[in-house]
């Protein structure tokens, strides 16, 4: 049986933690520019991951890993919400390797992230998600919904649709 765990993001993670992020992504949009998933797993897109661990731009921002069998498979990366109507804080980027999607590893992300903003009495915390994606299915299983707001991320070579999810975390 399999070691499956979340703990904070150490910075020997950046590398796995990157080559998640490009997995993730191609998986969900295969229409993505070639370019911009290379640029997501370059030496400088690691640093900064590395950067992030080391010297998080807030005591707010949080940076967690699941882990199978002590190897990266997931990430969530957490900061205090940038948009004017929301109070609380932002999921920034929750993702998971593809070879490793549907063990649950999201599910203990989200668990995890509620654990470590319960001290902190955060109050909502919010969420852009690409329509249509898992990880939108996975935040209406475990209690979240969209609020209304809509907007499109525009990458190189496609606009991708968004939606603002959003839960409660005190109550």
């Amino acid at each position: 049986m399999a070691d499956l765990s979340v703990r904070p993001a150490l910075p020997g993670d950046a590398r796995a933690i990157a080559a998640v992020q490009r997995a993730a992504l191609a998986a969900d949009h295969p229409e993505i520019d070639a370019g911009l998933l290379d640029a997501l797993a370059s030496e400088d897109a690691i640093s900064r991951w590395e950067e992030a661990v080391r010297h998080p731009p807030s005591s707010s921002h949080r940076l967690l890993c699941a882990l199978e069998d002590q190897r990266v498979v997931g990430f969530a990366a957490l900061a205090p919400a940038e948009d004017p109507d929301v109070a609380g804080l932002e999921l920034l980027e929750l993702r998971v390797h593809p070879a490793s999607s549907r063990e649950g590893h999201g599910s203990r992300l989200l668990a995890a992230v509620v654990d470590v903003l319960a001290p902190q009495a955060v109050p909502t915390l919010s969420s852009w998600v690409a329509v249509g994606t898992a990880l939108e299915s996975l935040l209406e299983a475990t209690g979240w919904s969209p609020d209304g707001s809509t907007r499109s991320l525009d990458l190189p070579g496609l606009l991708l649709p968004q939606r603002r999810w959003a839960t409660s975390l005190l109550g």
